[in-house]
């Protein structure tokens, strides 16, 4: 009779799921304080011929600080723990008619999914990919400085191993149709400390550093050279003009994109008579105007300032 029960709560709880397909089932994982902090996001599509009104879905673990929103806020949520999952039943925030999609995100923790065996960490974690899941990408993050153990293997393998400079970052991705067996999707990663427990990020990386000092510096140099270089070759060019016009062309040198009004302020020259001036560069190709609503703002041609 108690079986009879049970099976019959769990059809309860899972039936509204297979009302719809997933289109996308996305979850991104990263660790913080020896917790896994998950994101995911669930792209739903009623392919029913009535509005579905609530949504219904298993996840693997005990879900902590749970929050459920859609893309204008928060939703309204219950949840029940039961046989290692957590089913979570959100309420929508309008009907969701037919051949119409949705996105559903879900924030939470898992305590007890990292254990530490001497100097491995150990990260295992589930993801219920029912029948309806058409597609799956999952990323876990590793903290900084920790990297894959030596000698381990990750189950089921990557598809990818990638960085952003920082974490190494693992990456799963299946589509329809999903092979059974991943259909209980069972991430385990085995990693480790770099660096050492109590070893600042920084420690071990003094070449590293000096390389990109050294590196950062000669940039400096080299660009301070450039500008020295095309501030000579531009005031050579200057010297040719005429005083009123040298004075404009300094101006649109050192504020380039500098309004036409800014000019004829800065030189006190009359309106007119900047309006000549700044036509005739125009006609030699030295300037360029680009209209800012009522404005003309005035720069100097690309071509002269890569020379």
């Amino acid at each position: 009779m108690r079986v009879f029960i049970l099976i019959s709560l769990l059809f309860f709880l899972i039936a509204p799921v297979f009302a719809l397909d997933i289109e996308d089932y996305e979850a991104k994982a990263k660790i913080v304080d020896s917790k896994l902090v998950e994101e995911v996001t669930l792209r739903i599509y009623n392919s029913n011929e009535e509005p579905l009104t609530s949504f219904t879905y298993p996840f693997g673990g005990d879900m902590q600080n749970l929050t459920v929103h859609d893309s204008v806020g928060a939703l309204e949520y219950s949840s029940k723990y039961t046989g290692d999952k957590t089913y979570v039943t959100t309420t929508l925030r309008e009907p969701l008619l037919t051949d119409r999609a949705y996105d559903i995100t879900y924030k939470f923790y898992l305590d007890g999914q990292i254990t530490l065996k001497e100097a491995t960490y150990i990260l295992s974690t589930t993801h219920s990919l029912l029948a309806n899941v058409k597609s799956f990408d999952f990323t876990i993050t590793l903290p900084e400085g920790h990297g894959i153990a030596t000698g381990q293997i990750v189950s089921p393998h990557p598809g990818k191993f990638t960085s952003d400079g920082r974490h190494v970052v693992l990456e799963w991705n299946l589509y329809d149709p999903i092979p059974p067996e991943l259909r209980e999707f069972d991430a385990i990663v085995l990693y480790e400390n770099l660096l050492g427990e109590n070893t600042p990020w920084w420690e071990g990386k003094e070449n590293y550093i000096y390389l990109i000092i050294i590196a950062a510096m000669l940039f400096a140099f080299v660009n301070l050279s450039k500008q020295l270089r095309t501030k000579k070759q531009t005031n050579d060019r200057i010297d040719i003009l005429r005083g009123d016009e040298q004075a404009i062309m300094r101006l649109i040198i050192e504020t380039d994109g500098i309004d036409q009004r800014e000019i004829q302020r800065a030189t006190d020259f009359s309106k007119t008579k900047v309006s000549k001036i700044l036509s005739e560069f125009e006609k030699r190709g030295v300037i360029r105007k680009e209209q800012a609503g009522r404005r003309n703002k005035i720069f100097i041609k690309k071509e002269l300032k890569e020379q």
